[in-house]
């Protein structure tokens, strides 16, 4: 079987403030909302979940009071586009069903902060400050650029989503390396609708260069 659901774990546009505005090849809301539907792909049988972040898109709802992926769902719909489906502000839970009926959460999340020194170390802070009881099955985590899966942290599947950007010179400038790639994660549940089995297999498009010849063919 293959992909029918992809999770976006947030800032799919890079947002308007004044330190990015010269960076930009898109200017305004409608403007990198037109881009992203003109640039983001549509595949057949394959819907599109996101969430937004508080930072990038999120800086439109802290000044103007915008939901950016409310807009960004409703342009979509206006183009016949029914693929994008806007799961929420900063974090979402999605329902795993499993066999019986019975069921887990997986949760879609875009965090604040910077990367720290090692990769682990902000995820596994990020699932131990979470309440007991409160714990998805599986915790899909944005923000940081960077891509790692499957860590076990307090019975959490904790998985490092990657992104589609390659390094700008902020991250130059931080020393913030780019994880440019995806994951295909494939999980199992019980009868009770634990999540038991995880697999994560994911596609590194390394830099810039490699891409940009790879959509050439060549």
């Amino acid at each position: 079987m293959g992909v029918t659901d992809v999770y976006h774990a947030g800032n799919l546009v890079d947002g308007e403030c004044r330190f990015n505005r010269y960076e930009l090849l898109a200017h305004g809301i409608t403007d990198q909302a037109m881009y992203a539907l003109d640039n983001y792909p549509q595949r057949k049988g394959v819907t599109t979940h996101f969430i937004t972040g508080e930072c990038h898109e999120g800086w439109w709802m802290k000044r103007e009071g915008l939901d950016f992926g409310r807009y960004l769902a409703m342009e979509a719909r206006d183009r016949g586009r029914g693929d994008l489906h806007y799961l929420g502000f900063l974090e979402a839970d999605v329902k795993l069903v499993g066999p019986n009926g019975k069921f887990s959460y997986m949760r879609v999340f875009h965090p604040g902060g910077g990367t720290a020194y090692a990769i682990s170390y902000r995820p596994q802070k990020i699932v131990e400050s979470l309440q007991g009881g409160e714990k998805p099955a599986v915790l899909i985590v944005g923000h940081f650029h960077k891509q790692a899966g499957a860590m076990m942290i307090r019975n959490v599947y904790t998985i490092l989503a990657g992104c589609t950007m390659d390094q700008n010179p902020f991250m130059r400038k931080r020393q913030i390396e780019a994880h440019v790639g995806y994951g295909v994660l494939e999980m199992q549940q019980d009868a009770k609708g634990a999540v038991r089995r995880v697999r994560i297999e994911e596609t590194t498009c390394y830099d810039r260069g490699y891409h940009e010849v790879m959509e050439l063919g060549v």
